[in-house]
C-alpha cells in the first residue's frame, strides 16, 4: 500500500552537523593555506633573483682576477706546508741561549748538531757558584733533556774553563 500520509522529516543528529561545518572549515583553510603558501614562494623567488643580481654585479672583472690572485697565492702556501712542518730552524736555539746566559758567563765555543739534537759549547766563568747557577738555570728548562759537565778546569787567571753537554728536544728546531 501507498503511504499518504507525509511523516516527519527526520533532523540530523548533532555530531553530523558539527562534522559537516568542521568539513567546510578545514576546507577553508586549505585552500586559504594554499594562497599563502603560493605568494611567499612567489616572493622568494623575487627575493632570489635580486640576490643573484646583486652576487653579479659585485663580481666585476677586477674582483674576479683578484679572487683567482688569491687562488694561486692559496695553492702555493699550500705546496710550501709540507716543505715548513720538516724545515729545521736552527735558530731558534741561538735564541733560547741568549735568554738564558747568566750575565757572568761567556761561551767562547759552540758545536751544534742537529741531526743528533746536541750542543757542545765551551765556556768561561769566573767561580764555581756562577757555573751552578748556570747549570741549574738550564737544568730547569723543558728543551733540554739532558746537560753534562765535562772538563771543569781553572785558568791562569783565576777563573774556570768548562765544557757542557746539551742534549736537546727536538721540537726546538721545529719551525
Amino acid at each position: 500500500m501507498v503511504e499518504i500520509i507525509p511523516k516527519p522529516v527526520k533532523e540530523t543528529d548533532r555530531w553530523q552537523k558539527i562534522l559537516i561545518y568542521l568539513f567546510i572549515f578545514l576546507i577553508i583553510v586549505l585552500i586559504g593555506t594554499y594562497f599563502l603558501l603560493d605568494n611567499l614562494e612567489e616572493s622568494s623567488k623575487i627575493y632570489v633573483d635580486e640576490l643573484e643580481k646583486r652576487l653579479k654585479q659585485g663580481r666585476t672583472a677586477e674582483r674576479i682576477t683578484l679572487e683567482e690572485e688569491n687562488l694561486n697565492y692559496k695553492k702555493k702556501i699550500e705546496a710550501i706546508v709540507p716543505f715548513l712542518e720538516i724545515h729545521i730552524l736552527s735558530s731558534k736555539f741561538f735564541e733560547f741561549l741568549e735568554k738564558k746566559v747568566h750575565p757572568r758567563v761567556f761561551f767562547s765555543r759552540v758545536n751544534l748538531s742537529v741531526q743528533e739534537e746536541k750542543v757542545i759549547l765551551s765556556g768561561q766563568t769566573d767561580s764555581f757558584s756562577t757555573l751552578q747557577q748556570q747549570l741549574s738555570i738550564l737544568n730547569k728548562e723543558s728543551i733540554i733533556e739532558n746537560l753534562v759537565l765535562t772538563n771543569a778546569t781553572l785558568n791562569k787567571e783565576g777563573g774556570i774553563d768548562f765544557n757542557l753537554n746539551i742534549f736537546l728536544n727536538k721540537e726546538i728546531f721545529k719551525y
